[in-house]
């Protein structure tokens, strides 16, 4: 029997004993000095089990003896007495949890590995390079390297993880937690893993003891939990930030998630997941990143790839086969993708793992609604799916009722659940809440059930297809029989109406006016729903429907997904506009027709929350404008009549901007609209087409117009606080015209110079000045370190202004040079005097080239600021530098009409070209690097072969100098720009000019092929950019706007958009699909000089004569 016993035994040192809660903030003296028999106890076993270290049997056995009377008596059954206990009682909560959640049982079967990054994905990125890295094994990674550093500030860091909705982050989060587990049991890590969903857990009156409640949920209770935090690590992983942001943001004293939680107060690494697009980038940095970015890692998602998706597909059809839980347990995996093939459209879908899940469960019903190659909506496959759902678990109760010899119709079940799960979904969304709570403490009074199930709207005209026809025995029949059934009936499907979560005003009292905004509605919905919980009528008694939710714990309910909720709320608000009808019955015209609608706006569903913050709901409403199905005919026309109804009601202004936002996001025309005195505040309009609609007189407060076409709207007289037109802060703080502007190579900072003689270097993100670099006084040029903008080399020579800066290839230096009366840019390491045309970084960024009317062209060696070597041998000034294909030589030309190939190695000229009979312009060497354009003063252009030296081909016809000339990407064309205000089309192989396109009213500064399309692009000095169609011979499109010279434009690094900057002052955003104006950037004071894109093609930049740098959104036009 002692032997049995100490076979329990396990030393404190592996399981740790934690110390009783009622010894807290005790020690030994003030324990001796009181007269409390049991406090001493306590200290006095909790002293022997720390101590005591047995070797043999029987100081085991006792050991053991002791321990129980400790877990017993002194901390007592339901606590957990060790570190051990802890992590076994957290394990067992978890696996109830999982219990209780069969839906994420279920997906974690089929969980296949996330892919992620340090930055979100978008759709130009391009997936054939795709370098992101595996999410989980990049977590646990973070983890461990936490896990290894040693100081506090060190140990309180954050993993965020971002990602879209259905992007499998809470799924993600529960496939890490099991690992964890593993990890702990195996005893490779110490930490122990705890889920928290916070949207079950947070609440805003104590999120400082979130954790302790949330660990309260899983059997840890109150007393022992500062005694629990002292002694384990944890590795907490909250998921949902985004579903209680709302009511977090609240307080705006503290925002920092870590210190708003208290997590200092805990040794605990931290992961977090919060919903793309929710925050904003100032929400990011204050409340998930905050003040100390060093401590938190950000973490993206990224969608799907095609071989996840086919793996995600096999594990399904083997679940499907393992689970039966369908029909369709023959499909084999080629079966769907050849299916799947038939609907183009839902690839995109698939890259989001919850709608890949979701379109394979449905595909089968899909296929039989929708004919092959059509385009299948999300808000459809949401639709199939979840009436799949309504349908399984409805005729699982049918059958359960049926074995209890209950007769039931069917129908009514299944339309009773669809529109419970309609109500629900809306009170959610109005509540804010993602999770339902049933109170337990249901109480029964002669069996009568006291509030009201499944809660039912009005039917009448509504819902056409989804009509709910509960109807009741006769009140005539007095039988015994009938009276039950109808009793039993009633209980489960109550047809009073108490689902208008938002209530409504008398139907019969038309002058009634609500005068509410969005905060009073949703204060009285609050001040209704206290006296009794708000979530009453969704579990009131014998509630059946409660079923068709997702059970995540013993009292709480979600949907399937957020999705799913989006959905429903979506329908609720759809169905709630479409089936209002006129009270005149016969012909009624269209006035009649808006004055009775109008009257009706203010109670509708969409009147009572702005949807600003829900992006989910807006689309599913969108996409039904699109939907074929008739019951949807009328959802476009009347929110264009909703918004016509703010005209005169200013009580329907959220209805209005809900509504304008909704058919923005469907891409509806809202161009030449007469709509003088809308109310539409807050409304969302950006990459809206407004062109000549007019909003005089109207409510246009905190709009935003982000990337909007605004040509020829009137905002005469319109109330316009607060409203978002898309310009980024400009970067101000030259004292003179800025020359020059660059991006780092990685896009975060931007370097400018100046005729003020500084150097600036400024923060993408913030548009702050991050280093001010004051040296250039007298004849230099500097080389700057980035990091800690320390000089590293003086070059003396200037005496006035910097003109020109360049970071290097690897964003560590800047080259900054300056213009003076005698030396000019581009002295970078010389002390002689003579003006620098230009510069090159080599490709590996350790030389620098520069050219000059000193006629040589000069190498240098970045690191040491050396000069390696000068090229001599052209006799007028170097106008242009090109490195060869193979790297190792470079080309130049000259205003001595000749083109020079020099050897970098050994500094000798290889080749001379001769044959322009003036200066040349410029030059460009073909992809391959064997052909070589240049083009002169001399009117001509010509074709070299760069291999022989020999002049190909002289191409003539322009009748003025050629200022711009581009070669094809495959060599075959050439299209060039003249003084003489033509831009000509010219056959390589043969010399011919095929085209001379004219139309341009002054000189043409610059020509561009396009990437993909048989077109040209030219701008010039005659303020226009022109694009031509070489396939049909003529100008598509001409591209008015800008007032004075174009002086620069260039395409987008995804070629979709061309952007142009003009002595107007203006820049212009075009499209070059649709081929017309996005945005005009407007804000410089003076000429704009230049514009880039940066790297990624998100921003642009503009420098100009007004001393200002400025960084424009793409996407917004802000």
């Amino acid at each position: 029997e002692i032997n049995k016993i100490a076979n329990r035994y396990e030393p404190h040192s592996k399981i740790r004993i934690l110390k009783p809660p009622q010894l807290k903030g005790i020690n030994k003296e003030e324990i001796n000095s009181k007269n409390d028999i049991s406090l001493k106890l306590a200290n006095f076993v909790y002293d022997q089990l720390c101590k005591f270290n047995p070797k043999k049997e029987k100081g085991k056995a006792i050991y053991v003896t002791i321990f129980e009377f400790f877990k017993k008596y002194v901390i007592g059954e339901m606590n957990p007495a060790s570190c051990a206990d802890v992590a076994y009682m957290l394990k067992e909560a978890r696996k109830q949890e999982l219990e209780e959640d069969i839906t994420a049982s279920l997906a974690l079967e089929t969980y296949i590995p996330l892919q992620a990054n340090n930055y979100p994905y978008t759709d130009n990125n391009d997936n054939k390079n795709n370098n992101a890295y595996d999410c989980h094994q990049y977590v646990l990674d973070l983890l461990e390297e936490k896990e290894e550093k040693q100081s506090a500030s060190q140990r309180q860091q954050v993993v965020v993880l971002q990602g879209k909705s259905g992007s499998g982050k809470s799924l993600f989060c529960r496939h890490l937690e099991e690992n964890l587990w593993e990890s702990y049991v195996n005893g490779s890590t110490v930490s122990v893993p705890v889920y928290i969903s916070l949207p079950k857990c947070y609440h805003e009156l104590n999120e400082k003891q979130i954790i302790s409640q949330a660990l309260q949920t899983k059997k840890i209770s109150k007393e022992i939990i500062d005694t629990v935090r002292e002694n384990v690590s944890f590795v907490f992983i909250l998921d949902g930030f985004d579903e209680i942001f709302d009511k977090y943001n609240k307080n705006i004293n503290e925002r920092y998630f870590y210190d708003c939680f208290n997590l200092s107060e805990w040794n605990a690494k931290i992961i977090v997941t919060c919903r793309s697009h929710v925050l904003d980038d100032e929400d990011i940095k204050h409340v998930l990143i905050g003040p100390n970015n060093t401590i938190t890692s950000m973490v993206h998602l990224w969608p799907f790839s095609k071989v996840q998706m086919y793996g995600y597909i096999d594990k399904f059809v083997k679940m499907n086969k393992k689970n039966k839980l369908n029909e369709h347990l023959d499909w084999t995996i080629r079966q769907y993708e050849e299916i799947l093939n038939n609907y183009p459209n839902l690839h995109k879908m698939m890259e989001e793992p919850f709608l890949l899940r979701m379109i394979l469960t449905v595909l089968p019903s899909l296929m039989k609604q929708h004919s092959i190659g059509t385009k299948i909506s999300k808000a459809q496959v949401y639709e199939a799916f979840n009436e799949q759902w309504i349908d399984i678990h409805g005729e699982n109760i049918a059958n359960k009722l049926s074995e209890l010899r209950i007769q039931t119709n069917l129908q009514k079940i299944k339309s009773s659940f669809r529109q419970y799960c309609q109500d629900l979904g809306f009170e959610m969304f109005i509540q804010g809440n993602q999770v339902a709570t049933e109170n337990s403490d249901i109480r029964y009074d002669d069996d009568e059930i006291l509030s009201k199930l499944d809660p039912i709207m009005e039917m009448a005209s509504k819902h056409v297809d989804e009509k709910l026809d509960i109807q009741t025995t006769d009140e005539t029949s007095d039988t015994s029989a009938e009276k039950k059934k109808q009793r039993f009936w009633k209980k489960y499907f109550n047809n009073s109406n108490v689902t208008k979560d938002v209530p409504k005003r008398n139907e019969n009292d038309k002058n009634q006016i609500i005068k509410e905004t969005t905060e009073t509605k949703i204060n009285e919905i609050t001040s209704i729903e206290n006296k009794q919980d708000i979530w009453e009528k969704y579990f009131s008694g014998d509630s059946i429907a409660k079923y068709v939710l997702r059970k995540v714990s013993h009292n709480k309910y979600q949907f399937l997904h957020k999705s799913c909720q989006e959905y429903y709320a979506a329908q609720k608000i759809i169905f709630d506009i479409i089936s209002w009808k006129p009270s005149i019955v016969g012909d009624i015209n269209n006035q009649q027709f808006q004055q009775q609608f109008e009257i009706n706006v203010p109670k509708l569903f969409i009147n009572c929350k702005l949807l600003n913050e829900e992006l989910g709901v807006i689309q599913f409403i969108a996409e039904r404008i699109y939907d074929t199905n008739p019951i949807f005919t009328n959802l476009k026309s009347r929110l264009f009549r909703i918004i016509e109804a703010s005209k005169n009601n200013e009580n329907v202004c959220i209805a209005a901007a809900n509504a304008i936002t909704v058919l923005n996001s469907a891409n509806v025309n809202m161009h030449n609209r007469e709509w003088s005195n809308i109310k539409i505040p807050h409304a969302i309009l950006d990459h809206a087409f407004l062109e000549g609609t007019n909003f005089s007189n109207a409510n246009l407060n905190n709009v935003s117009f982000y990337q909007t076409c605004l040509n020829k709207t009137d905002f005469t007289n319109a109330s316009m606080n607060g409203i978002y037109f898309g310009e980024y802060a400009y970067l101000q703080g030259h004292s003179s015209t800025v020359t020059c502007v660059q991006f780092s190579p990685d896009g975060s900072k931007i370097v400018s110079c100046s005729r003020d003689k500084t150097i600036r270097v400024w923060d993408t993100m913030s548009g702050k000045q991050l280093q001010l670099s004051e040296g250039h006084s007298n004849k230099t040029i500097r080389l700057w370190d980035i990091l800690s903008g320390q000089q590293i080399q003086i070059y003396e020579g200037h005496t006035h202004f910097v003109n020109a800066i360049y970071f290097s290839p690897d964003g560590s230096k800047i080259i900054s040079c300056a213009w003076d009366n005698t030396i000019r840019i581009w002295d970078v390491f010389l002390e002689n005097k003579f003006i620098v045309i230009g510069i090159l970084f080599s490709p590996d960024g350790s030389k620098i080239i520069s050219y000059s009317n000193d006629k040589t062209i000069r190498v240098w060696d970045v690191l040491s600021g050396k000069q390696l070597q000068v090229l001599e041998g052209h006799s007028k000034d170097v106008l242009g530098v090109q490195f060869a294909s193979n790297r190792s030589q470079i080309l130049s030309c000259s205003e001595d009409k000749t083109i020079r190939v020099w050897d970098l190695s050994s500094g000798q000229q290889v080749q001379v070209l001769e044959g322009h009979t003036s200066g040349i312009n410029g030059i460009q060497l073909s992809a391959d690097g064997s052909t070589l354009l240049s083009y002169s003063w001399d009117n001509t252009l010509r074709i070299w072969n760069l291999l022989s030296g020999k002049q190909i081909q002289v191409l003539e016809g322009h009748s003025d100098n050629i200022k711009t000339a581009k070669l094809s990407p495959d060599c075959s064309r050439v299209i060039s720009g003249s003084v003489d205000k033509t831009v000509r089309i010219w056959d390589v192989s043969s010399g011919k000019q095929l085209q001379v396109l004219e139309g341009h009213a002054d000189t043409v500064n610059g020509v561009e092929f396009f990437p993909k399309d048989p077109k040209i692009l030219s701008y010039s000095e005659d303020g226009t950019i022109r694009i031509w169609d070489i396939g049909i011979e003529r100008k598509i499109r001409l591209t008015e706007g800008h007032f004075d010279s174009i002086a620069d434009a260039q395409f987008s690094p995804d070629n979709s958009k061309i952007v142009s900057c003009s002595l107007d002052k203006t820049i212009r955003l075009w499209d070059i699909q649709s081929k017309r104006q996005i945005h005009i950037f407007e804000g410089h004071t003076n000429y704009v000089r230049g514009v880039i894109f940066s790297g990624d093609g998100l921003n642009v930049i503009s420098y100009s004569d007004d001393k200002t740098i400025r960084i424009w959104d793409v996407l917004s036009g802000k």
